[in-house]
């Protein structure tokens, strides 16, 4: 119900809408900054926003994480992911109603790594080992720093790493290690630090 002049800028930048002496203001962003800001910070938020997103561009009505839910199967399958014992209950994952196997995130990192336009922004908005992130006090040293780019996912008793790295052949490896029911946050990341620095061996 708001009316009024609008001015627009092109990409980047901002679109006022006045109404009544009321000004509002609506900040536009690529998807590598958001990813950016998804990724290297784990921002919740960004991701579900994402999330609607998706589920906004396949109905006409008012949108639900079910069709969310439905984009993201979607994706999976044109992965050639099966289904089976995978549950999407949000985009931020962080609902305990989500279930996702290490087989189909490593089928997904590898789809990923095919398809160049989904890969380049993705590779460069994920934290890197030892530098920035949630990565930046992780591998610091050894054959995984400045290596490793992952994203790290956190849930009461789970602990979860999923990225890529390459190893001392040249080959670029794609890894998901989740480890559930841990009562050391700690030491559950420490194994997964030492697991990645065999793989960049």
């Amino acid at each position: 119900g708001i009316t009024g002049t609008s001015t627009a800028v092109v990409g980047y930048g901002t679109k006022d809408y006045t109404s009544g002496g009321r000004n509002f203001h609506t900040k536009t962003r690529t998807i590598e900054q958001v990813l950016q800001r998804m990724l290297k910070n784990s921002d919740n938020l960004h991701a579900e926003a994402v999330f609607f997103q998706l589920a906004n561009a396949s109905v006409t009505k008012r949108c639900s994480w079910k069709d969310g839910a439905k984009q993201v199967e979607n994706i999976l399958r044109r992965a050639g992911v099966p289904l089976e014992g995978i549950e999407i209950a949000d985009g931020s994952g962080v609902s305990l109603y989500n279930y996702v196997t290490a087989d189909a995130q490593v089928a997904m990192l590898r789809y990923a790594f095919k398809t160049p336009s989904v890969y380049q922004p993705f590779y460069q908005a994920l934290p890197i080992a030892g530098v920035d992130g949630t990565l930046d006090e992780r591998m610091q040293i050894g054959p995984a720093y400045r290596n490793v780019r992952a994203k790290t996912g956190t849930l009461e008793g789970v602990i979860a790493l999923c990225g890529y790295v390459t190893a001392s052949n040249g080959h670029q490896l794609a890894f998901s290690i989740l480890i559930n029911g841990t009562l050391s946050s700690k030491d559950a990341r420490a194994y997964q630090d030492r697991f990645c620095q065999e793989l960049a061996r």
